[in-house]
Parts: structure tokens; sequence; C-alpha cells
């Protein structure tokens, strides 16, 4: 008996000391290790599943107005190069009320030159593009040699020796990207030196688009004394073209709580693949992942190539990105007059589709001719030869989830997304699952009441 007792005791000491080894080692663990990451992500897919879909504001902890906010106590950067001016002055002219210099600034790998003053007009108010990328001269650590250094270099050089964007040689103009890497820490630190007492800070690229009212609807949720990084979560980062928000508490801690984890990621940005990863890996060493719960209102594509899925369809969507001036000029026609939220759903009928919950709600099919409701490339489906579109559409109904098909003689797609399309699309016709689009719409309905 006595043996037995003894047995036991030792069988809980080493499993407490199995444990605490585990725990041990787990804190030791660094931010960026992948078995921490997927741990984390997992975790949180459960801990969500548990909640329900995230279809709206109702599955966040608290509901908008929680936290008010208003546009003037949210700063922006604004991202842009030499070579995409022509974007920038879209991205100026379609910024809507608020966004002045109150709040705003502008991050390229130039600087705006007396004689360019007047592109830079945004409702009068002349708005300065701000060289991030000169004082990484300075900056110890920062090899002057390094690849892109050289290339940043290069372009003040072809800048100051030709006044034609032409003349600028194209494997300097082509290697742009390279440079918008190493200006997304230097923006945010600019963003935060000139503005510290903003509730949020957001940084976005010169072809990203952002409705004001949903965007404030979305930040309400949630407190700014809380440590946030939210956007697009791709994996262990949130895309940086559908927009990065950090709280003040966050940039506080980023920006003044640890001046060598801040310069080395300035140093990593020389070598970094992605420069939103570059970003993630800085709040991960100040101990902040990207929220995930979030990603459900960030859009990384335009209003007619935004791909909207049943588990999001309800949730509030906060903008646009990857526009042309064209683009960005048509969204702000469309969404600029709203003084209130929209969802991914809402899309639907902004662009013209039909109710599948109204009068003629009893409508079987949704077809069009010189249509595309999926858009991007999805599987293709192999079809019996000649194939049809009613084949392509018998397969969407038997496929699970599918809610958008798009047949082009011989070729059959399908995805468990759609788009509004509106893009040419010659010789393709395309349809949408009716009964389970009347069910999203039935859902987002019932969400706004």
């Amino acid at each position: 008996m006595f043996s037995k007792c003894r047995a036991h005791f030792r069988l809980r000491i080493a499993i407490v000391a199995f444990i605490l080894s585990l725990f041990a080692i787990w804190s030791r663990l660094p931010y960026d290790n992948k078995v921490v990451l997927i741990i984390r992500i997992k975790s949180e897919k459960i801990r969500y599943f548990t909640k329900a879909t995230f279809s709206s504001h109702d599955k966040h902890a608290h509901p908008p107005g929680t936290y008010p906010v208003e546009i003037v106590e949210v700063g922006m950067v604004i991202k842009t190069g030499y070579g995409t001016r022509d974007r920038l002055q879209a991205r100026l002219a379609t910024l809507g009320e608020g966004w002045d210099k109150r709040n705003t600034i502008i991050a390229g790998d130039y600087s705006s030159r007396k004689e360019r003053k007047g592109d830079l007009l945004k409702n009068g108010d002349e708005m300065e593009v701000h060289d991030v990328l000169e004082g990484l001269l300075d900056e110890q650590g920062i090899d002057p040699n390094s690849r892109r250094m050289v290339l940043y270099k290069k372009l003040q050089k072809a800048i100051e020796d030709t006044e034609a964007d032409e003349n600028i040689p194209d494997d300097i103009r082509d290697l742009g990207w390279e440079l918008d890497i190493l200006k997304h820490i230097p923006a945010l630190e600019l963003l935060y030196n000139m503005h510290p007492n903003k509730k949020w800070y957001l940084m976005t690229d010169d072809d990203t688009y952002i409705h004001n009212p949903s965007l404030l609807s979305v930040l309400s949720t949630l407190s700014p004394q809380d440590q946030r990084y939210l956007g697009c979560a791709i994996w262990r980062f949130a895309h940086g073209g559908s927009g990065v928000l950090f709280s003040q508490a966050a940039m506080y801690k980023i920006f003044t709580g640890n001046p060598e984890i801040l310069e080395q990621s300035l140093i990593d940005g020389l070598t970094a693949p992605l420069g939103d990863q570059l970003v993630a890996k800085l709040a991960m060493r100040n101990g902040m992942y990207v929220n995930e719960e979030y990603a459900v209102h960030f859009n990384g594509e335009p209003p007619r190539r935004s791909k909207v899925t049943a588990d999001k369809a309800c949730a509030t969507l906060v903008g646009f990105h990857k526009m042309n001036p064209e683009e960005m000029y048509e969204t702000e026609r469309t969404f600029g007059e709203m003084d209130g939220t929209f969802s991914w759903w809402d899309l639907w009928a902004i662009f013209g589709g039909k109710e599948f919950n109204g009068e003629d709600g009893g409508l079987g099919v949704d077809v069009r001719e010189g249509w595309d409701y999926i858009g991007w490339e999805v599987d293709e489906v192999e079809m019996r030869e000649p194939g049809s579109e009613l084949e392509c559409m018998s397969l969407c109904e038997e496929k699970t989830g599918c809610l958008a098909w798009t047949w082009e003689p011989a070729r059959c797609k399908l995805a468990t997304f759609f788009t509004v399309g509106g893009y040419p699309a010659p010789g393709k016709i395309s349809g949408v699952h009716i009964e389970r689009m009347r069910a999203i719409e039935t859902r987002c309905r019932g969400t706004e009441a």
C-alpha cells in the first residue's frame, strides 16, 4: 500500500515536471517560431468556432459605439512612390472629409519639390510628400552600399537629372517595389512622431480606398488603450494594401518601448521579402500578433473583384485596394456619399444585383452573357465534350458551397465565393446559386435588423 502511494506520488511529480519543462521550452521559443505560430492560429480558430462565424459585429466582444472615435482621432500615412504619383493624385482627390494635415501624412521615396506643389492639393490644402528613406542613410547599422540603398540613391540622381518620367531608367523604375519595402517602418515612425496623440494609426497604399463610416464603426468596438494590430491577416501578418491599423497603446510600445528592436527592424528592411511581413515582425517582437478575428473587415481587391464568401458576407467592409486612378474615382462616386456602413453582401445590391427575397424572389436562375461572377482564377472542372453552360450550372448545384459559376466553350469554373463582376468577359456565361445566395441575403438582413 505504502509503495503504491509512493509510485503515484512519483508519477504526479513527473507529470508536473514534464509540464513545467514544456512551459519553460515554450517561453524560450522566439516570437516567430513556426510551432508557436501554428499553435496560436489553431487555438484562435477553435475559439472563433466556439463563438460561431464572425459574420457581424455581434460576434465581437463589444458592439459598435462602445469606444467612440472620430476621423480626426485617426492618424493615416499613405505610402507612395515616384513612379505612382498619378495614383497619389487620385487618392488625394478621393480621401473624403476629415483627412487633412491634422491627421494625414504622405510617405514616399522622394520629396515633393517646389515645382510640383500644385500636384499635391487636397481641398486646397497642400500635402507634402515626405522622403522617409533619406534618413536611413544616416541610421546606425544601415549599410549605404546595400542593394536597396544604392537603388534609392540612383532614383534620387535620376530625379535630379531629368524632368521627364520617361527618362528615368527602366531598371530603377521597375524596382520601386523594393524601395516600398524599406518605407514601411520609417513611414509608421514618422506618422507617430508627427501625430503622437491619435487613438488609432492607419497605414495604406496610394491605391487603397477607405470608407470612413465603416472604419470608425469597426474601430469603435475596440479600446485604443489596448495593444491592437489589425488588418487582413495572411498567415502571420496583415496585408499592407488592405490597410494596417495599430492602436495608440501599440504604437507607443513599438516606437518608445525598445529602441533596439526598432533599429533591428530598420536594418531588416534592407533584405526583407515583404514590407507588411516586416511590420508584423516588428509587432511580434513587441509581443503583438495580428488580430485574425478582425480580418473579415479588410479587403485587398477593387469593388467589382472583391470576393464575397458566405462566412464573411454580413461583416462590415472597410475598403478596397489595387485600383488604378479611374477605378479610384469610380469608387468614390459610388461610396463617397454613403453616410453609413456597408457589408460585403451589400456590394451585390450596390452594383445592380437582383434581390433574392423580394417579390421576384422566386426566380430560379440568374444567368448573364458576357459576364463573369468569378473573375480570378479558380480550379477548372473537366466537362464532357462539348459541354454547355447548363452542365456548368449543374456542377455548381452539385458542389457543396458553390456560389458562382462561369462557362466558356468546354471550360467551367466554380467558386465558393462570388464577385459582382462588370469587367469585359466576351464569350463567357456566368451565374450564381440562387438558393445559397438567398440564404446569405436572409442572414445578412437578419443581422441588420
